[in-house]
């Protein structure tokens, strides 16, 4: 089982969804048109070079807003998150839930990121 993130723009929990770039219908294209050409190097090249690109460019998205800043649960921030959302649980406005959510990341992200002093 995947572990839970939270999304950091609306603030969603639970499983992200994958997202690939580019088309699989193009890339079956591309491997069909390697194998009929009996392995030539140009097209073998293109879909060897295109499934890469494919591959390499899958990313965890809200189920929710669509947006990639999904962070696993069980991070730093993820914690500290969670323990801040729990706490605010009802909001009654969308708009001022998102504000809300992306005020409490940059407080979160700065109390990381500061040097501590001493």
């Amino acid at each position: 089982m995947r572990k839970k993130s939270i999304c950091t723009v609306c603030g969603y929990i639970g499983q992200p969804d994958t997202v690939t770039k580019g088309s699989l219908f193009l890339e079956v294209f591309l491997w069909g048109l390697a194998i009929c050409s009996f392995f030539l190097l140009v097209p073998v090249l293109i879909a060897i070079f295109y499934s890469h690109w494919r591959s390499t460019t899958r990313q965890r998205i809200c189920p929710k807003c669509g947006n990639s800043a999904m962070i696993p649960e069980d991070t730093p921030v993820g914690r500290e998150l969670m323990k801040r959302l729990e706490s605010d649980i009802e909001r009654e406005n969308e708009e001022d839930y998102k504000i809300y959510i992306h005020n409490l990341l940059i407080k979160i992200e700065n109390q990381f990121t500061t040097p501590n002093k001493m």
